[in-house]
């Protein structure tokens, strides 16, 4: 299939839920859904737990233009009625990526409760404040670009050229603030 022609398909499990999706490569839109490493976590659930050979696989709709297909998608959805909590989509369809209420829901509720202390906070706005890559030349450490260009009086071409070139001692390090 063309990279600009999609179908629709719909995958229905045992259990009579449904995924609706579209894509333009169906047997590598199967084989990710199949893999460990499947984005779309519940529908590859599913597969895991009533085995790849008992889910069913339809066509609903093929040779679309993508927003054709985005368009459908998000009819077939509705139509099939396949958002969580009665099938497997975790959106609306189409190429809108808007998380249904009930994975909001979800998200929110595993939330409640959960109260950060100001040193949390401090440490979260901090993790990476305190590695900051620096320029060394020849032992002598700069914080920034900006501060060796203005003490060789060089341009930025040249300063990265240098830092580039194996034959100049000037290089990058990733320092704490500690050692500055």
């Amino acid at each position: 299939m063309s990279d600009n022609i999609y179908l629709i398909y719909k995958f229905t499990s045992p259990s009579g839920k449904s995924y609706i999706g579209q894509t333009n490569n169906l047997p590598k839109r199967i084989s990710s859904h199949r893999s460990k490493h499947s984005k779309c976590t519940i529908i590859h659930r599913a597969i895991q737990k009533y085995g790849w050979k008992n889910i069913t696989v339809e066509i609903l709709a093929e040779n679309l233009a993508s927003h054709q297909a985005n368009l459908l998608e998000t009819q077939y959805i509705q139509q099939y009625n396949t958002l969580v909590p009665d099938g497997y989509n975790l959106n609306t369809g189409g190429d809108v990526r808007v998380p249904s209420d009930l994975l909001k829901q979800k998200i929110s509720r595993g939330r409640i409760g959960v109260r950060l202390s100001i040193d949390n906070r401090t440490q979260l706005s901090n993790a990476h404040n305190h590695l900051k890559k620096k320029i060394n030349i020849d032992g002598q450490i700069f914080n920034s670009m900006r501060e060796v260009m203005n003490a060789y009086n060089i341009h930025r071409s040249t300063l990265r050229s240098r830092l580039d070139s194996k034959y100049w001692n000037w290089n990058y390090v990733i320092a704490n603030e500690d050692e500055m």
